[in-house]
């Protein structure tokens, strides 16, 4: 997946890049100037970026399909592993519902804590500024 993107902030060893609206909405012209960007990336690099400069991003396909697995199958898995366990320990049909959503939160919440440690890092890596 290729987006392009402006230069919100330069730093020494990183850029935050703000990345336009997919087509089918960015052309729109009912937004804002500044509503026509959807995302913020924090991508770790040595070169040299100027404020406001329009860059090219590449994510490969196959991260996307691991970020997509991470967070939505993964979740879905988490609240049939804890219906299962449930099960297993003898737990009543509302308390194996009950357990199943709990397993599913926390894991949305591992996600979540995974993201704001390690995310930004981690999608740096799989970044390619072209």
């Amino acid at each position: 997946m290729i987006k392009k993107g402006v230069v919100k902030e330069a730093h020494k060893e990183y850029i935050i890049v703000q990345v336009d609206k997919k087509t089918s909405c960015g052309h729109c012209k009912t937004c804002t100037e500044d509503g026509k960007f959807s995302e913020e990336f924090v991508i770790k690099t040595k070169r040299n970026f100027k404020v406001g400069e329009t860059i090219e991003i590449e994510i490969s396909d196959n991260s996307l399909l691991k970020f997509g697995a991470l967070i939505y199958i993964i979740p879905i898995l988490f609240l049939f592993v804890g219906y299962f366990i449930g099960g297993l320990i003898g737990l009543s049909e509302g308390k194996k519902i009950l357990l199943s959503f709990l397993s599913m939160v926390a894991c949305f919440y591992g996600i979540h804590i995974f993201d704001k440690f390690f995310g930004a890092y981690i999608l740096s890596k799989k970044i390619t500024i072209r």
